[in-house]
């Protein structure tokens, strides 16, 4: 049995453009990832073997993470998100062949600054919509 690192994880932020653009978190520590699904009292079980309800996934991600703060237009992305309450893509790169997309809210940023230290930031990505594996 193998077992799997969790620093294979990568965290790729959309930049919110017409033609999206999708950038990886540089230096990101994924410390939660929860995946879930609601009963539904009329459902089914698509050919992803996830429950569907006319067709449309009801699964729920859940990402905590940790980062450095930089001035990338990724960490920067995060900081705007979490202060705008806006909606944004995001893709989780599960492995090489494996991501998961979807769209979320920063329902927490908080930025730990400590004198003579670097500034790390810590933020939670709740999804507002349909997840998907790709």
């Amino acid at each position: 049995m193998a077992t799997l690192g969790a620093d294979g994880l990568n965290l790729i932020v959309g930049d919110g453009a017409v033609t999206e653009i999708f950038t990886a978190l540089k230096g990101t520590t994924i410390t939660r990832l929860e995946v879930t699904q609601r009963g539904h009292v009329a459902n089914a079980v698509a050919s992803d073997a996830w429950q569907t309800l006319v067709g449309t996934s009801n699964r729920n991600v859940v990402i905590e993470c940790e980062c450095f703060a930089t001035d990338e237009p990724p960490a920067l992305r995060i900081k705007l998100l979490g202060l705008s309450g806006a909606v944004a893509n995001f893709k989780l790169q599960l492995r090489s062949a494996e991501t998961l997309q979807f769209s979320a809210v920063v329902m927490q940023y908080r930025e730990d600054i400590a004198a003579g230290d670097i500034k790390r930031v810590r933020f939670r990505l709740e999804s507002s919509g349909v997840a998907s594996l790709a």
